[in-house]
């Protein structure tokens, strides 16, 4: 699981994995327990967005064909259309050149569309998972604060522990963060 990244999620620099750790709320100093930050409607209208983009995509390539043969008729200049008997081979790779610049404006700009809106639900799903984690995570544990959490993931924690905590699911990944913060506190 990759960890969203404005949540006070980190990614080092180097070539390894990228790390997480306890999301940062800025306007939130202390790590009192707090409700989580809820996103469910503005997922809920991405998720509404996502499927009209894949509902028009759909429809678009019902009536590509018959879209392309108008579109490709309509637009051929009188020198274009003396290609179709004088030089076939020319006409079709102009056919084939615009066939292919039509199914690049009508498809593969949906097709990023809905996969950028995919990629935003999961990032969402992910910080909200992360929120609402760590919300739980200080109701049970009010004797810690994210900022000491988070300099001791960074400060005192090795590479390799960092890494094995960064698969984790986010609220076992704070338990066990706290787990090893706590076997280290004075």
């Amino acid at each position: 699981m990759v960890p969203p990244t404005d949540t006070g999620m980190e990614t080092p620099v180097s070539s390894q994995e990228p790390v997480q750790t306890p999301p940062e709320e800025p306007e939130t100093p202390s790590m009192e327990a707090q409700e989580p930050v809820k996103d469910d409607d503005d997922v809920a209208t991405d998720k509404a967005k996502l499927q009209l983009l894949r509902d028009e995509l759909e429809q678009t390539r019902g009536s590509l064909d018959a879209d392309f043969i108008k579109t490709f008729q309509s637009s051929l200049t009188p020198e274009e259309q003396e290609l179709q008997f004088g030089d076939p081979a020319a006409f079709l790779s102009l056919y084939e050149q615009k066939k292919q610049a039509f199914l690049e404006e009508r498809i593969t700009s949906k097709e990023s569309a809905i996969s950028e809106l995919e990629a935003t639900i999961q990032h969402k799903e992910e910080t909200a998972a992360y929120k609402s984690a760590m919300a739980e995570f200080l109701k049970n544990h009010p004797d810690v604060t994210k900022e000491a959490l988070r300099d001791f993931f960074y400060n005192d924690l090795p590479p390799r522990k960092q890494k094995e905590l960064s698969v984790m699911a986010p609220l076992e990944m704070y338990e066990a963060l706290y787990a090893e913060y706590s076997k280290s506190a004075p």
